[in-house]
């Protein structure tokens, strides 16, 4: 598994729909995972043995108490006694293990009462058995559903969408979800991309409402100022640095050398194919396809 991919594994699976996940995610407060819901997480203990432990300490309270996420003082003693199930070797993968989305979403289930730690089990034993990681399940879907002139080389696309994925996940601090493919109602949408050219020409493209765009780049830039100019900038810059890891890694992978052209940015006038995403901030779209969205450049 990905580390960032636990919030599509739910809705493909149909745990969760897009109406819950959007309330999950919009929630402004993070949830910080503990170390019950990280070992719980990686396989490396059961919630068996997370409930025979807690009712152990805590007989006077209530168990769904131990499990959620507490100030950092209170945790730290929580912790204490979880380490007493696992040996060293587990406890070095626990910290060695990166505070990824996926993990901060299975604690925010556990904070709001959606899950308790035997339904979150059930849910992870499905999640890492899983043959083909949630992100392509849902991409694949998306693919089949364009029309054929809307097509681009799959492979190309799909390895695109994976690394851009994992690149947004980390970049925004956000949990990123690939919707079904639908005709959008919204009538005033802003965006920015990117084109690479050689010998596999793609364009990338960020598009969303105002709003959601303003909240994009503020969580890729803090300090822009309520400006769309500033907004294009962010996520421009944004785009830029995607692209150049990303032509570097086609570069050292097949020897292929790919050139970012200018960013292009503008209010989206005509129908394209759009990758309908949902995220903490909101509802966005991401493009990915050979022609060009936009007319001016970003100079």
């Amino acid at each position: 598994m990905k580390s960032h991919d636990f919030g599509q594994y739910l809705f493909n699976a149909s745990i969760l729909n897009e109406r819950q996940l959007a309330q999950i995610l919009s929630s402004k407060k993070k949830a910080t995972p503990n170390l019950a819901t990280k070992a719980l997480f990686l396989r490396l203990v059961s919630a068996k043995e997370l409930t025979t432990l807690f009712r152990k300490n805590f007989v006077d309270k209530n168990l769904d108490d131990y499990l959620h996420s507490h100030n950092f003082k209170m945790q730290s003693e929580y912790d204490e006694i979880v380490k007493n199930l696992l040996n060293a070797r587990q406890l070095d993968k626990v910290k060695k293990f990166d505070e990824s989305q996926s993990l901060c979403l299975a604690q925010k289930l556990i904070d709001d009462g959606v899950v308790n730690f035997a339904k979150l089990e059930r849910i992870l034993k499905a999640y890492h058995h899983l043959e083909i990681p949630p992100l392509e399940e849902a991409f694949a879907a998306h693919y089949d559903a364009l029309q054929e002139k809307y097509r681009t080389n799959y492979l190309l696309a799909l390895d695109v969408m994976k690394s851009l994925y994992d690149f947004l996940s980390k970049s925004l601090g956000m949990t990123m979800i690939l919707l079904p493919a639908v005709e959008t109602k919204e009538d005033f949408l802003v965006g920015t991309s990117v084109k690479i050219t050689g010998a596999m020409p793609f364009v990338i493209g960020v598009i969303a409402n105002r709003k959601v765009f303003h909240e994009l780049a503020v969580a890729y830039e803090k300090f822009v100022t309520d400006t769309v100019e500033d907004d294009f900038d962010a996520l421009a810059e944004m785009l830029n640095v995607f692209t150049g890891h990303f032509t570097v890694k086609i570069a050292s992978e097949f020897g292929l050398e790919e050139e970012p052209e200018p960013p292009r940015f503008d209010r989206v006038t005509k129908k394209i194919d759009m990758i309908k995403m949902l995220a903490d901030a909101g509802i966005f779209y991401l493009y990915i396809g050979t022609e060009e969205i936009f007319s001016n450049p970003n100079t």
